[in-house]
């Protein structure tokens, strides 16, 4: 006689659906569709209303982990989807969260289009001022990657081999690199000091590990002081890393700190405090560059033989 229990009729279970990937999925429609209607009732904000409407578009591409961010995001969105006095700060910050979380072609499009409407300044302050709210890590992980995504090496080539860029590759790359410029001075604090970098080493590991808050940290030291010494020794370093691309940027970047004011008119005006700091970075930046030139000469010379004895 067979022991075999009898199988119930009971149906199998019908998999569960995640709830809030359909949540997020009804929202953004929701929000385009707003963005259509007003497309239509604002013809002048129309290419803002589109690179908002861009990355929305790229909602299903978000990573898991950068659901809470996105969702954030949406928040801002909706807020103001009715305001068209908010369309600039939305778009802005858009762009700030397509270079973070994509970096495609479109978002550097979008981005050299944005600074030719706003300015590179007033882009970077309205991108710090909405972009901070949308990160949970103090680090501003968001911000870090959309500024690494600005001057990433080889983007130039990138942008020419597409379609959508070719035509204005330079420019965008360009655009880039002073819209970074402009991302890194927002919230310096003018008294801020740090340690000097004096090596490779600590060059490279604040590139690689580094996030916008130190990058910042160091920018105040060298806005403190473009002028000094320290900021021609950061390019030496940047030279020693054998990374051209490494160099051109941080020289960039240098220089832009030092455009005459009529050119880029400054936001503050160094403390004496910070540029006391500046200032005795460079006394021991050319105090330790003067120690190792000393030691490698010292190793280099030979001792001079004895002669003979006097009066032998």
């Amino acid at each position: 006689m067979s022991s075999t229990v009898p199988v119930t009729g009971h149906r199998p279970t019908a998999p569960v659906v995640p709830l809030r990937p359909r949540v997020v999925a009804r929202r953004v429609a929701d929000l385009r569709r707003r963005l259509t209607e007003r497309g239509t009732a604002e013809p002048h904000h129309g290419r803002l209303l589109t690179i908002i409407t861009e990355v929305l578009d790229r909602s299903d591409d978000v990573p898991a982990a950068d659901l809470d961010l996105w969702e954030r995001y949406l928040r801002l969105l909706e807020e103001h989807s009715r305001s068209a006095n908010a369309t600039a700060a939305c778009a802005a910050t858009a762009n700030l969260v397509g270079l973070g979380l994509f970096g495609a072609p479109r978002d550097y499009l979008a981005l050299v289009e944005l600074a030719d409407v706003l300015g590179h300044a007033r882009l970077a302050r309205i991108q710090h001022r909405y972009g901070v709210p949308l990160e949970a890590h103090p680090g501003l992980q968001l911000t870090t990657e959309a500024l690494r995504r600005m001057v990433t090496a080889g983007l130039g080539e990138r942008l020419a081999r597409h379609p959508l860029t070719a035509s204005r590759a330079a420019e965008i790359e360009n655009a880039c690199l002073r819209a970074a410029h402009a991302l890194l001075l927002q919230g310096i604090d003018r008294d801020w000091s740090v340690p000097v970098l004096d090596s490779v080493e600590e060059l490279v590991d604040i590139a690689v590990n580094g996030t916008i808050v130190e990058w910042r940290h160091h920018m105040a030291l060298v806005t403190a002081s473009a002028w000094t010494p320290y900021t021609d020794r950061l390019v030496e370093i940047a030279a020693e890393t054998g990374h051209p691309h490494a160099v051109a940027v941080i020289a960039a970047i240098v220089d832009l700190c030092r455009e005459h004011p009529g050119a880029a008119p400054p936001r503050w005006a160094p403390s004496p405090t910070a540029r006391h700091a500046a200032e005795r970075a460079a006394a021991l930046v050319a105090e330790r560059r003067c120690r190792r030139e000393h030691a490698a000469r010292r190793g280099r010379l030979r001792p001079v033989p004895d002669g003979p004895p006097r009066g032998g």
